[in-house]
C-alpha cells in the first residue's frame, strides 16, 4: 500500500506523502471526496514521530520569508516553499490528525490565493440559481443556515473558496 494520496480542492492538485501508514489511511478517508489520480504540481511531506506526550495541537506560530513560510508550536514544525512547490511538515504530538489538517488547510488557501482565488470561514448556499455566502466567527450560525436550507444545495457549512 502506498503511503501517498493525491487531492485536489478547487482545481489545485497536491499530493501528500506521509512516513505512517494509518495517518495516511485516516486522513484519506476523512477527505475522500477530494481524492484524485492526476498528478499534483505541488506536493506536501508529512512526518510523524509516535510520543508518548500527551496534550492539545497548540496553533504554530507563522514566520514569512522571501521564498516561503515557516510554521512552529511545541511538537509542531513546517514549511511551505513556493518556490519549488513543495511543504514538509514534521509533528511530534500524539494526536496528529488535527495537525496535518490545520497544516493543509493553510496550504490550500495560500495556494488558492496565488491562483487569484479566497478562502473563507463560511456557509455557500446556492438558492433560486444564486450563490449566498454566510461567513462569520464559529458560532455565528453557518451550520444553522446550512441545516434549515434543505431544499438548497449546501456547497460547504465551514469552509468556502471563492475564484
Amino acid at each position: 500500500m502506498t503511503n501517498s494520496f493525491t487531492m485536489i480542492i478547487a482545481g489545485i492538485d497536491m499530493t501528500i506523502t506521509f512516513n505512517h501508514s494509518r495517518l495516511c489511511q485516516l486522513l484519506s478517508q476523512r477527505y475522500s471526496t477530494f481524492l484524485t489520480q492526476s498528478t499534483a504540481e505541488f506536493n506536501i511531506q508529512v512526518t510523524w514521530e509516535k510520543t508518548s506526550q500527551t496534550g492539545d495541537f497548540i496553533l504554530p506560530e507563522f514566520t514569512f520569508t522571501d521564498y516561503g513560510i515557516h510554521l512552529a508550536s511545541p511538537g509542531y514544525t513546517g514549511f511551505i516553499d513556493f518556490t519549488s512547490h513543495r511543504a514538509d511538515l514534521e509533528i511530534m504530538i500524539s494526536t496528529p490528525v488535527e495537525a496535518v489538517d490545520y497544516f493543509l488547510r493553510v496550504v490550500s488557501a495560500l495556494l488558492i490565493f496565488e491562483a487569484s482565488g479566497i478562502m473563507v470561514h463560511g456557509a455557500g448556499i446556492l438558492h433560486k440559481g444564486k450563490g449566498y455566502l454566510f461567513f462569520g466567527h464559529s458560532g455565528s450560525g453557518k451550520t444553522t443556515v446550512s441545516k434549515v436550507s434543505v431544499n438548497d444545495i449546501v456547497l460547504n457549512d465551514d469552509l468556502v473558496v471563492l475564484m
